[in-house]
Parts: structure tokens; C-alpha cells; sequence
């Protein structure tokens, strides 16, 4: 489930395209189905959140130093 929620993820631009392979899939499988490949999705994203911030951090040093670049630059790549 977790190689089709990055496949999902991968294929999908936006959020409207996201909820049309949500519905189809819906009624492949069911509502159950449905509601698991979207927590995997959610999962999936979290992780890469996690993930990018990690690189951040060890980029900048610390999360203190992170910080206060994205306070004074706004979000930093």
C-alpha cells in the first residue's frame, strides 16, 4: 500500500486530482479501502515533510539556527 500511495502522490498535481483517484479507487474497493490508501498518502507525506526538515536542519546546523533563518528569510529551500 505504501508503493501505491507514493504512485498516487507521483501522479497527482493537485489536490482535486488526488480526490478523483481517491473516488476511483473508492469504487474499486470500497469506503475501507479508501480511507487506508488516503492514510498511507497522509503517512507518505508526512515522512517526506520529515525528511526534507531533517536535511534542512543539517544544512543549518541546528533547528535553533533553522530557525531563526526562516524567521528572518521566510522559508528556506
Amino acid at each position: 500500500m505504501q508503493c501505491l500511495a507514493r504512485h498516487v502522490m507521483r501522479v497527482c498535481e493537485t489536490s482535486a486530482q488526488m480526490e478523483s483517484w481517491f473516488s476511483r479507487w473508492e469504487k474499486k474497493h470500497g469506503s475501507e479501502a479508501r480511507a487506508e490508501l488516503r492514510r498511507y498518502v497522509i503517512a507518505e507525506k508526512d515522512k517526506r515533510q520529515t525528511e526534507r526538515d531533517a536535511e534542512r536542519i543539517n544544512q543549518f546546523g541546528s533547528p535553533d539556527e533553522l530557525h531563526a533563518k526562516q524567521k528572518l528569510y521566510g522559508d528556506v529551500a
